[in-house]
């Protein structure tokens, strides 16, 4: 693959550095051209392209290029989780990027997203107005069934490491049907011979947890103009503005699937935020600063105190998730999941036009850890959703007692 990424790279016309486009209106069926992606280490390698068709009205106003993919072993593993963003070229022209497939499909064939409609993200950027997150995470990514057959989203690998397994199987349950596919991952790591700088066709990762446990939806950057930076080909949580770390990604290989071939990959280095999550792309300024959220968990057990760290995504729906998420899973690293428990719980909430929020409770018997889980998540969820207005919340310090007996009173 290396290989013929460097002949790729040495023989392909100056229009390719100049980040020329071809706006899908130009595009006619039989043309052919190429695409690229990272599907090993952080070099880029080709696949094919034959244009067989641009559908109209997908969505109001929307089109998709529905094209005929081949080669990078794509005949194999069908198209690849991960891939999302993978930019397509016509002549030395960028024409979008690879963002859809069909469930069950028997040939790689691709939606993709026209360049002319990525790079609209920037332009609602410079217009939003406040946080946008209040519009929920949606759908399943689905655009329309054809007799059992479906085109959807592709999915998005979403790395997680550090977590417990009950953990991990929780979140399965809920990204599942976003349009994700939980797979074990790395975290950032700041070592080895990865990239630390994003390219056309390098992987890149949206920061949702790093720290002590991490999790990143990784997809393909589809087109970059000074710190701009276009990715994905689709959305992943129809939030509008945001603000995620965005780190570059190193692909340790692709493993084929019949449900879902999809790539294995570490984050690297932070290097940018994420500030748009739209319809058509993701989009993203290097050098800029995530806004996130930090918190600590100090787990006392015996004579052990351990504190574990880490940084949460600013959002209304994920951060009382990933909160919840994190306080449970260092509970589970210092204690257990199972069985009778007794958690003395106290949290220290910093919020930025209050003073600090603090709290404490107690949980005993057989549903401790997930009654304190679901406490978690809801105090947090009533601040960032309040109806008289956003509470922001700057970081939580939270200390939990761990007892691995029942205790209780009764009062007469």
């Amino acid at each position: 693959m290396k290989i013929r990424a460097l002949i790729v790279l040495f023989l392909t016309p100056l229009p390719l550095f100049c980040h020329e486009i071809m706006v899908s209106d130009s595009l006619k069926a039989g043309m052919t051209g190429y695409g690229i992606s990272v599907f090993e280490g952080n070099v880029v390698d080709t696949f094919g392209v034959e244009i067989l068709g641009v559908l109209n009205n997908i969505g109001p106003g929307r089109k998709l290029i529905i094209a005929r993919l081949s080669g990078a072993g794509l005949e194999k593993t069908g198209i690849i989780a991960g891939m999302s963003g993978s930019p397509a070229f016509i002549d030395g022209k960028i024409i979008g990027a690879v963002a859809y497939g069909w469930s069950f499909a028997i040939e790689p064939l691709a939606g993709i997203t026209p360049i002319e409609e990525i790079l609209e993200a920037k332009i609602e950027s410079t217009e939003a107005m406040g946080d946008g997150a209040e519009i929920k995470i949606k759908g399943e990514g689905k655009l329309s069934p054809y007799v059992g057959a479906t085109l959807n989203r592709i999915q998005t690998p979403l790395m997680v490491s550090g977590f417990d397994e009950l953990l991990i199987k929780q979140f399965d349950d809920f990204f599942g049907k976003k349009g994700f596919s939980v797979i074990l991952g790395g975290g950032a790591s700041g070592g080895g011979t990865g990239s630390d700088s994003l390219f056309i066709g390098s992987a890149v990762s949206a920061q949702l947890i790093d720290g002590d446990a991490s999790i990143g939806a990784v997809g393909t950057v589809t087109y970059i103009d000074g710190n701009d930076v276009f990715a994905f080909g689709h959305p992943l949580f129809h939030s509008g503005a945001v603000s995620f770390p965005m780190a570059t990604a190193d692909v340790i290989t692709v493993m084929p699937s019949q449900y879902s071939s999809f790539k294995i990959t570490n984050a690297r280095k932070e290097i940018g935020a994420v500030v748009q999550d739209r319809d058509d792309a993701v989009y993203g300024i290097i050098g800029e600063k995530a806004k996130t959220i930090p918190i600590t968990v100090t787990v006392e057990k015996g004579t052990l105190t351990r504190t574990y760290s880490f940084r949460l995504v600013d959002h209304k729906e994920l951060t009382p998730f990933f909160a919840s998420a994190v306080f449970g899973n260092s509970v589970i690293a210092q204690g257990r999941a199972y069985g009778s428990l007794s958690l003395d719980v106290s949290v220290s909430l910093q919020l930025d036009a209050y003073d600090d929020l603090e709290l404490r409770n107690f949980f005993s018997g057989e549903l401790a850890l997930t009654r304190s889980m679901n406490t978690m998540s809801d105090m947090l969820r009533m601040l960032l959703n309040d109806r008289f207005g956003p509470i922001g919340v700057e970081g939580a310090r939270i200390r939990v007692r761990i007892i691995e007996e029942t205790r209780s009173a009764v009062i007469e």
